[in-house]
């Protein structure tokens, strides 16, 4: 999950303030979970408006290499020489397309989300770490492992800044199940303070047998099994896109019926791709790009294990926040 905040640049600036004292403070941290600033971009406050939060002069940061500065170039669609990556114009339109001024067609999380994984990667199990070489330190001790629900950097310079959350998994947890991270992009031009969206969706599969849940029940060949997975929908404020897939995975020997039904509070959703000729690719991904209250449902059976698994994509989540 990434929390992006706008990034506004000053490219002039007729006057240059002090920024070396400001507090990064994100709430809602999770005990045990280590959050780590890196400056990506530095600069000057604009002015001294409290409510100007653009950042002039904008230079590199402290926390971010050679490497770093043209994996971003080349994120971005820029071919920059070495001796060239830290001339000011080149920094300014590296910038620009960032911020996306020119075309702002993505979403600042869509943004945030590109911006980050350029310097992080996901392992299989599910932790995020820096990619080797990109990112330095950090510097000034800008790393904090949470004992409570807030962390504050303090004595932060004026800048760009990614903050990565890491923790390492105990036994038996689960990314998504038992824990959640976030990675967040931020823009420090005074104190500030962000809530991070720590939450995570949870999720309870129980056999349906007489009107009554069960964990578990006997059954012959032939027979129908009718199972509910119950899930809260998670905390989503702060968010302009969420994704919501639901992937479930039947035992050998078992069929899937197809017959999917969904409810969220009192409404029943709609099968988006119920009637639409599979046959017909752009029928199909006009039904799957549906942002009325509708889910779709894909199955496949693996050709070694033969057991079944089933995806269901919810359409549109952030409707239900």
């Amino acid at each position: 999950m990434v929390i992006a905040m706008v990034m506004v640049i000053g490219t002039m600036s007729l006057a240059v303030f002090a920024a070396d004292d400001y507090t990064l403070t994100i709430n809602n941290t999770v005990k045990d979970h280590t959050y780590t600033a890196y400056q990506i971009f530095k600069g000057t406050k604009a002015s001294n408006d409290a409510t100007d939060k653009s950042l002039g002069d904008p230079e590199w940061g402290a926390d971010i290499t050679t490497a770093g500065k043209q994996a971003l170039y080349t994120a971005y669609g820029m071919t920059v020489a070495e001796e060239a990556l830290n001339t000011s114009a080149n920094i300014l339109a590296l910038i620009d397309k960032i911020a996306d001024e020119d075309n702002n067609t993505d979403s600042e999380s869509d943004k945030a989300v590109k911006f980050a994984n350029v310097f992080f990667t996901t392992a299989a199990d599910g932790s995020v770490t820096a990619k080797s070489g990109l990112l330095t330190g950090p510097t000034g001790g800008k790393a904090i492992k949470a004992t409570g629900t807030s962390v504050v950097f303090e004595d932060l310079a004026s800048g760009y800044y990614l903050v990565n959350d890491s923790y390492t998994a105990g036994d038996g947890e689960t990314l998504g199940k038992d824990y959640s991270i976030a990675r967040i992009a931020v823009q420090v031009v005074g104190n500030t303070t962000i809530n991070n969206k720590a939450d995570k969706p949870t999720l309870d599969k129980n056999i349906i047998e007489d009107s009554t849940k069960v964990k578990q029940n006997t059954k012959n060949i032939g027979d129908v099994i009718n199972y509910q997975l119950d899930s809260k929908v998670p905390e989503m404020v702060g968010y302009e896109k969420y994704f919501y897939v639901v992937t479930d995975t039947m035992s050998k020997g078992l069929t899937f019926n197809d017959d999917v039904t969904i409810k969220i509070g009192n409404t029943t959703l709609t099968n988006a791709l119920a009637g639409v000729d599979m046959t017909d690719a752009d029928a199909v991904a006009v039904a799957k790009a549906s942002t009325g209250k509708t889910f779709y449902v894909e199955s496949s059976t693996d050709a070694t294990t033969k057991a079944t698994t089933i995806k269901i994509v919810f359409n549109n989540f952030i409707q239900y926040q």
